[in-house]
């Protein structure tokens, strides 16, 4: 029965390193398809802000 004492403590450490790797992985993930996502928002945004711009652009010659 003494022979069980190592490792009993060897999986006590181990379960709590495995789980904390797990939820890192998934928090890198998760963080990776934020990323993709803004990354995919991009050409978007862009394009919002040459409208923008244009519609500057208008504003003022009608002003004139």
């Amino acid at each position: 029965m003494l022979w069980l004492m190592p490792i009993a403590i060897l999986f006590a450490s181990v379960v709590p390193l495995v789980a904390l790797l797990v939820r890192l992985k998934g928090e890198v993930g998760r963080t990776t398809g934020e990323l993709r996502q803004c990354a995919a928002l991009r050409p978007a945004l862009v394009e919002i802000g040459q409208d923008a711009r244009a519609l500057q652009e208008e504003v003022r010659r009608r002003i004139r």
